[in-house]
């Protein structure tokens, strides 16, 4: 996980929180990961944060139709915190994938789409337009 670290500028510090628990710190957000070492999976999770209120019901209809494109984002899905009723994105490396250029590469852009979505979330879908229009053309990404 350390190696991950020099690969890009903007990961400022790589925190272990706990065996094989980790937080990647950026400006704006943290990315954790947790590795699966029964699957030899690392799966990395970040807060986008809480819907609108009033928004909630199209916001998680769009996050549903953000999961069902799964294809198109290389299995990146989203899921809503029970506890804190937070919206969080998650991505998975696997096996042989594990490598400190695909963790850098993952963190940097799940920081990054997180940025967009937390903005889409703020500024809403313009009018007349499906919000899973904007969310598939402004924040996907393919791991």
């Amino acid at each position: 996980m350390a190696a991950a670290g020099p690969l890009e500028d903007t990961l400022l510090a790589i925190l272990q929180v706990a065996e094989g628990e980790w937080v990647l710190r950026f400006a704006d957000r943290d990315v954790e990961a947790s590795f699966v070492e029964a699957e030899q999976r690392l799966v990395f999770t970040v807060s986008i944060g809480k819907p609108p209120a009033g928004r909630e019901l199209a916001v998680y209809k769009a996050l549903l139709n953000y999961n069902f494109i799964w294809r198109d984002t290389g299995s990146v899905r989203m899921a809503l915190d029970g506890l804190d009723e937070e919206l969080v994105m998650l991505a998975d490396l696997v096996g042989a994938g594990i490598s400190a250029a695909a963790i850098a590469a993952v963190a940097v852009n799940m920081a990054g789409r997180a940025a967009v979505w937390a903005a889409i979330l703020e500024a809403g879908a313009p009018a007349g337009e499906p919000a899973s229009v904007r969310l598939a053309s402004e924040a996907t990404f393919r791991i």
